[in-house]
């Protein structure tokens, strides 16, 4: 399916046979993301569920040792989320490129490439955590002094987090698994240096790319919403503990539809990344330096 792709696919065809490889290989998919998904899930479930109730006694009583105990829980739910992802991005990747037949039906046993995506989406995560920290601090400090409101505040900084957080991804996140599957070496570098001339190609793509997982995570918001009781509609200037209360009263099935719009996204990335670079990283590969002849000395100009 891969060879038919021309060497530089634009958006709209990358993503669309993105949308047919989810298509046409859902079982195999499923059968090898079905455990990752459901360890997302239960890590989900459970650092948010003590992230919740540790943040819930902390705004309740002022306790130190819960804010501690929230951050801690909801950081450790973040790396092993982002190390079942990469599981998964390895097993997606191996798939569209016809190397998946040595792995078993249930994959949790990282091996040297999951590691390297692991690693690889660890130093994105860093670079996107400072750029986060940057937005807060504009928000928390700079708006304030300029005369702007909570819900002002509040829009502009979800509205910077969103479109930076898509613009790094085009950038540097999207390559990862084309990087990894088709080099050596150090990735968010070569990620730069590859997607230099293919910014906005691959913003586009990440844009409809995400489709899918947005509806999901929407359809499941619109399933859940009346349950809650206490929020029918998102503003940006309700108190934290109205959220807390409402996303504790429905914990599980936000685990279940967030997991499954992230699994969702996470097939289309990989495969969108993989068809995208594939000519440009695998074959150049396949003809490395030290097999191209080597200059004559003589020739060289002094």
């Amino acid at each position: 399916m891969t060879d038919e792709l021309p060497p530089c696919p634009t958006a709209v065809t990358a993503a669309s046979r993105s949308y047919a490889f989810l298509f046409h290989e859902i079982r195999p998919l499923t059968q090898l993301l079905i455990a990752p998904l459901a360890a997302t899930g239960v890590v989900i479930y459970a650092s948010l569920w003590a992230y919740v109730s540790e943040l819930i006694a902390f705004i309740s009583s002022g306790d130190a040792r819960a804010a501690s105990v929230a951050l801690g829980a909801l950081a450790a739910g973040i790396f092993l989320c982002v190390f079942f992802a990469a599981i998964a991005v390895s097993s997606v990747t191996d798939l569209i490129l016809g190397r998946q037949s040595a792995r078993g039906w249930i994959h949790l046993h990282p091996a040297r490439q999951d590691w390297r995506l692991y690693a690889a989406y660890l130093r994105f995560l860093l670079v996107l955590s400072g750029y986060l920290s940057a937005i807060y601090l504009l928000c928390a400090l700079a708006l304030p002094a300029l005369g702007a409101g909570r819900t002002t505040i509040g829009i502009v900084s979800v509205s910077a987090a969103i479109a930076g957080f898509y613009i790094l991804f085009a950038r540097i996140g999207f390559l990862i698994p084309a990087i990894v599957t088709g080099s050596t070496g150090a990735v968010l570098r070569k990620a730069l240096h590859e997607g230099s001339g293919s910014f906005c190609r691959n913003l586009v793509l990440v844009v409809l790319l995400s489709v899918p997982g947005l509806v999901i995570q929407f359809a499941g918001e619109a399933l859940f919403k009346a349950g809650t009781g206490s929020i029918r509609g998102v503003k940006l200037d309700l108190p934290i503990m109205l959220y807390a209360r409402a996303l504790e009263s429905r914990l599980p099935e936000f685990a279940l539809v967030f997991s499954l719009s992230g699994f969702v996204t996470l097939v289309l990335f990989a495969a969108g990344s993989v068809l995208s670079y594939r000519d440009q990283l695998f074959v150049r590969r396949s003809h490395p330096m030290a097999a191209e002849p080597v200059a004559n000395p003589d020739s060289v100009p002094v």
